[in-house]
């Protein structure tokens, strides 16, 4: 280790100047030049040295999803001697200050259900307890993953194209900061998604979006109330991207000098996972009345629960239209069942129907129409057929 410090300018500054060189990894400074990404959140001070912080990278395949091997760029022989398969995917979670892993175990194990990769998650622990050790400890860890990835590269002709870093919170400062070193990296994942998304549930949506791809998709929209207002769906001719895992396989055709903006909603609470619906009812009766419509959707899947479709004035030949994002996948859809409930306690000789309902939905904009000449009585289910 070669320590130096150039001095200040003036005595009023804080501490800043001094470098610090590691073996392997390289020549740090504590002047906030090396990286303008967090220079406002960034206190001065140097890196602790790579045996201080003992990054640690912890290896999952199919062969053993749940006891991790850990491997290491210094010692590359327990890379030979581990699972890591050469001819796979390598996809490394990396996470913010402060994180025990569970999160990235997590991914890892879901990743494996749908994939024959290397998952690796990556263990700086030591050096990222306290919000201002880990900002600074930051470069020296992601000049490890840099070193980890060129190791792979130069002992066993694994190409860095082939490898995938995914990063939370800080953790995905730090991934951008290791892609900077990597000449030719596949890929970067930020699992910190906006406009409006729960930084804490961020991974918990990557996580949810590697089995259900469809439950994300992203709507391109001028605005999230035109996207609410129904006004962007469903996906133009281009298609739409999905947030998290496959966002990858969305190729922006756009050539613009205007950033789209794509919007979609996510379930309050885990799961997530949601797949919008444009449900239309054309309602039939004998008077107009008071109260909701609902209707359930069945597919060769699943089936919804109860969604409310309209609430109000309910009159015979008008169409009502919502915007619906269910917590399950219906599959193809093939049966509808409608419901209306009266807002009077009071027996009533009102009778309504669904005449025709319309679902249009999934990212395709697959339409199936549903009719009956019936009306019920209120509470009372009526069930559909395809017209």
């Amino acid at each position: 280790m070669v320590h130096t410090s150039r001095g200040n300018r003036n005595r009023h500054a804080r501490p800043s100047g001094k470098e610090v060189c590691y073996e392997r990894v390289g020549c740090f400074k504590d002047d906030l030049t090396w990286w303008t990404g967090i220079l406002s959140r960034r206190l001065a001070g140097l890196p602790w040295s790579p045996e201080k912080i003992n990054t640690r990278f912890l290896l999952y395949t199919i062969h053993n999803r749940h006891d991790h091997q850990e491997i290491s760029a210094v010692n590359y022989s327990t890379i030979r001697a581990s699972n890591f398969g050469t001819n796979k995917m390598t996809r490394i979670n990396i996470p913010g200050w402060n994180t025990n892993g569970k999160w990235q175990r997590h991914i890892c194990n879901t990743l494996l259900q749908v994939e024959d990769v290397n998952c690796i998650n990556l263990d700086w622990l030591n050096g990222s307890l306290e919000y201002n050790h880990a900002v600074n400890n930051l470069p020296v860890v992601s000049a490890e993953v840099a070193y980890f990835v060129d190791i792979l590269r130069t002992k066993f002709g694994y190409p860095p194209s082939k490898v995938h870093l995914i990063g939370h919170s800080l953790g995905a400062h730090l991934a951008g900061d290791a892609g900077a070193r990597i000449p030719g990296l596949g890929r970067i994942t930020e699992a910190y998604f906006s406009l409006d998304c729960n930084h804490a549930r961020s991974h918990r949506f990557y996580a949810e979006s590697i089995l259900n791809p469809d439950a994300f998709i992203a709507y391109p929209c001028r605005s999230y109330d035109n996207f609410k207002a129904g006004d962007c769906f469903h996906c133009p001719k281009e298609g739409c991207p999905t947030m998290g895992h496959f966002a990858d396989r969305f190729h922006l055709k756009n050539t613009t000098n205007d950033r789209p903006y794509y919007f979609l909603n996510t379930g309050t609470f885990s799961p997530f996972a949601r797949w919008r619906h444009k449900l239309t009812i054309k309602l039939s009766g004998n008077n107009s009345t008071n109260g909701k419509l609902f209707l359930r959707v069945g597919g060769t899947i699943r089936k919804t629960g109860e969604l409310e479709i309209a609430s109000g004035k309910l009159k015979p030949g008008m169409t009502y239209t919502t915007f619906i994002d269910a917590d399950v996948d219906v599959g193809n859809i093939t049966s509808i069942e409608f419901t209306w409930k009266e807002y009077s306690f009071k027996h009533s000789q009102n009778r309504l129907g669904a005449e025709m309902v319309t679902d249009v939905s999934g990212k395709y904009g697959y339409k199936s129409t549903f009719c009956s000449p019936d009306t019920v009585d209120s509470n009372i289910p009526q069930i559909l057929t395809p017209c």
